[in-house]
């Protein structure tokens, strides 16, 4: 996936995600809806299972789970701002491709994680991330996608 979106993203956080709302006004209401969405999904999931989110951009995901008491969460993300960010706020996150990170990693994760990421792909590459992340989950692994609705009324509100 080595192309213009790793051009693109490699300063994604400062050409267009500097100054967002969730960053002027924190994240409470990101932490609202992962409790009511996403924590019931990882009921019954070990606090130390091996947890990983592609594209965890600075991390809010990442920061969710941790004070969800999950203690072993990584991230990867092709934006090298935004690793940057996130291993400031002292996450291990790393720039990485997922379609070359996930193939390296056969069952070694519990859960993956994939907030508004899948989108970025074409239908080829769908297909091998796919793939890959099934590889690279423990047998009875948890892969979590959430994508945009694109019939939505509302520019970022989600059903």
């Amino acid at each position: 996936m080595k192309d213009l979106r790793h051009k693109l993203y490699d300063n994604y956080r400062t050409d267009f995600k500097k100054g967002e709302k969730r960053e002027r006004y924190g994240s409470l209401h990101l932490r609202l809806w992962y409790n009511e969405k996403y924590l019931p999904l990882l009921k019954g999931v070990p606090r130390d299972a091996r947890v990983l989110e592609v594209g965890c951009g600075a991390g809010l995901m990442m920061q969710y789970l941790k004070q969800a008491g999950f203690a072993n969460v990584s991230g990867i993300d092709i934006s090298g701002d935004q690793v940057a960010e996130a291993v400031a706020r002292g996450f291990d996150a790393m720039d990485a491709d997922a379609l070359e990170y996930l193939p390296q990693h056969p069952g070694e994760f519990e859960v993956i994680v994939a907030m508004d990421v899948i989108e970025h792909f074409t239908k080829d590459e769908l297909f091998k991330l796919l793939s890959a992340a099934r590889a690279a989950l423990k047998p009875g692994g948890l892969f979590i996608v959430q994508t945009p609705n694109g019939e939505g009324l509302l520019p970022g509100y989600v059903v």
